[in-house]
């Protein structure tokens, strides 16, 4: 087996292979934060267990990949490869790939967080979750020569700095796609006290990428029935008019925490989309809502008259008798 090492000094990976034949391969990169090879090199670690062909750092100018393709159960060929050609591929490790790979992104990003952290708060997270997984599948191919037991993780404090920051590059995305830690998160936030944060949090998970919007809105719908939470509202709100495909989760929730801004957005929804066939269901939990809160008590003179003039037009519009019915009957009560 050659020797490999992978080091991370002076703002630059540096790697070295010793096959023992000749005189060891070595090559430098200076790197510019933030470095997406090194992200992408740990959550390629998943490659390199599954016995599949997997391209890691790059070199010389970023001219020369770091490459690994399948050898046996506990070691891979190791190349670098210049554009589609290899050079003297030399069998590794898996095991000591995976090691080297870890040591230098600890080096780095530990560089990264004395100097750079406040301006890559979300590269710093890639970094920590890409360490903790790759740790993860190093430590299960050591135990169990397998990855069966291998189970997506992210910590707590992990998960607040991806909503406190919008933390949304497609390493992370891909990731959370994998795990289902962000619903106890968002249980956990309707519980705390903070309340400047618990609504940064909220406003952040449900304002920008539906991936994260998603299971935020399904824990709301949920647990705003039995512990209303008014710091959601302005986050539930924005989703309902980011993304569509979200309005039924998001009028579950805001159901429980109803206030004027909330009937003029179910109100116009209903008014916009009575009409529409592929809307219907939306309709209905629109009506719903409105059925469940005093809208006139919520709603000062001028409010009121943009109300009326939605839920007018859509008692007109509304081809499904039920819909049209309980439109008018709520637009009478007003």
């Amino acid at each position: 087996m050659a020797g490999l090492e992978i080091t991370f000094e002076n703002g630059a990976f540096v790697i070295s292979v010793d096959s023992g034949d000749a005189r060891p391969v070595t090559y430098r990169q200076r790197v510019t934060v933030p470095s997406g090879d090194m992200v992408s090199s740990l959550f390629n670690v998943e490659k390199l267990f599954a016995d599949e062909e997997a391209r890691f750092l790059r070199f010389g100018d970023y001219r020369v990949w770091m490459e690994t393709r399948p050898n046996d159960d506990d070691s891979v060929y190791l190349d670098f490869v210049d554009g589609w050609h290899g050079k003297s591929p030399t069998v590794v490790r898996k095991e000591r790939v995976c090691a080297e790979l870890l040591s230098a992104a600890r080096a780095y990003r530990d560089w990264v967080q004395e100097n750079d952290q406040i301006d890559h708060p979300c590269h710093c997270l890639e970094l920590s979750v890409g360490i903790n997984d790759a740790a993860q599948r190093l430590r299960l191919h050591r135990e169990y020569g397998s990855q069966e037991r291998y189970e997506p993780t992210m910590t707590t404090e992990q998960l607040e700095t991806l909503a406190r920051h919008q933390c949304g590059g497609e390493p992370i995305q891909e990731y959370m796609r994998q795990t289902d830690a962000l619903k106890p998160f968002v249980r956990d936030l309707t519980t705390r006290d903070d309340d400047e944060l618990v609504s940064e949090c909220y406003e952040n998970l449900l304002g920008r990428y539906e991936e994260y919007a998603r299971p935020t809105a399904e824990v709301l719908a949920e647990t705003l029935s039995e512990q209303p939470d008014e710091r959601a509202r302005e986050g539930l709100i924005i989703a309902f008019w980011s993304f569509e495909a979200l309005q039924l989760q998001v009028l579950a929730g805001l159901k429980h925490i109803p206030n004027e801004e909330v009937i003029e957005a179910t109100a116009d929804l209903l008014g916009t989309n009575a009409r529409e066939s592929d809307a219907h269901e939306r309709c209905l939990a629109a009506v719903d809502l409105l059925e469940s809160v005093d809208i006139d008590a919520h709603l000062d003179e001028s409010a009121d008259s943009m109300v009326e003039r939605h839920l007018s037009r859509a008692a007109r519009q509304a081809a499904d008798p039920e819909l049209q019915e309980r439109l008018k009957t709520v637009y009478e009560t007003l």
